[in-house]
């Protein structure tokens, strides 16, 4: 029998009750993965957390807010305890946040809010597992969640474009200084994905259309060359790559999933 890619290897995915981080978690788990993921949405979550535990026992879901630094913290720790080591982090929990160009957000706070679920979850997160990851012996991974917003602009997204080149940045950052301490950072820039996320960025993407006077967009219209809109596995397939031992070799790359959008 073929061995599982993650047997014996622990994951922390944050924002995992849906979408693409449910998705990565279902493959992770499939393939032997112990699994502590966050989520917000504590309903969602333990459902979620229930079907992943018939394709793997070793699931656990803990509903708390990353934004708050003590809760990374608190993750890192439950999962450490439970399985005395953190091989792979998958920096997934973000939001669209709020729309507009920088002159007309009412309230600016809003742009902040979007920088911490973004950005800060990030830091935060990868702050407390690299400290834990240093005191092991194994090659261990981190994948950042960013997007294709982080690689070009969008109109009426400065929010959420500004913190996905940040994470973009981060990734960068990060694998240069662990480099030589055996943990690979990479990110991941999904396009249009199949997620909950997509209407609003379609409506969004329409609502600036609109007042230039041109046509709406359908979302199998929208971005692609290959004139479809992938599905949340598509970019479980690449992250899970890079956090495979498959990538050995590949740290401080930004990997596009837009169907050649960005070509």
């Amino acid at each position: 029998m073929t061995k599982q890619r993650f047997a014996d290897k622990v994951f922390i995915i944050t924002g995992a009750a849906g979408g693409i981080g449910y998705s990565i978690a279902e493959m992770a788990a499939r393939e032997g993965a112990s699994i502590v993921f966050s989520d917000l949405k504590e309903g969602i979550g333990k459902q979620a957390r229930d079907k992943l535990r018939k394709l793997n026992p070793a699931v656990d879901f803990l509903p708390i807010d990353m934004t708050i630094q003590e809760n990374a913290q608190d993750l890192v720790d439950f999962t450490v305890n439970k399985y005395g080591r953190v091989d792979v982090l998958i920096n997934n929990a973000g939001v669209l946040g709020v729309k507009g160009a920088i002159h007309n957000i009412e309230d600016i706070s809003s742009f902040k809010k979007v920088l911490d679920c973004n950005v800060m979850t990030m830091v935060y997160c990868s702050h407390y597992v690299v400290n834990q990851m240093l005191k092991q012996t194994s090659e261990s991974a981190i994948v950042n969640i960013a997007s294709i917003a982080g690689m070009i602009g969008f109109p009426g997204n400065i929010a959420y474009g500004t913190s996905k080149h940040a994470v973009i940045g981060l990734t960068k950052c990060m694998a240069l200084d662990y480099a030589t301490k055996g943990i690979r950072v990479n990110s991941v820039s999904p396009g249009v994905i199949q997620t909950p996320m997509l209407d609003a960025g379609i409506d969004r993407v329409n609502e600036n259309r609109k007042a230039s006077g041109k046509e709406p967009v359908l979302p199998n219209h929208l971005l692609s060359p290959q004139n479809r809109v992938a599905a949340p596995a598509e970019v479980a397939n690449a992250v899970l790559f890079l956090a495979s031992d498959k990538a050995s070799h590949i740290t401080g790359v930004n990997l596009p999933v837009d169907g050649g959008f960005t070509t």
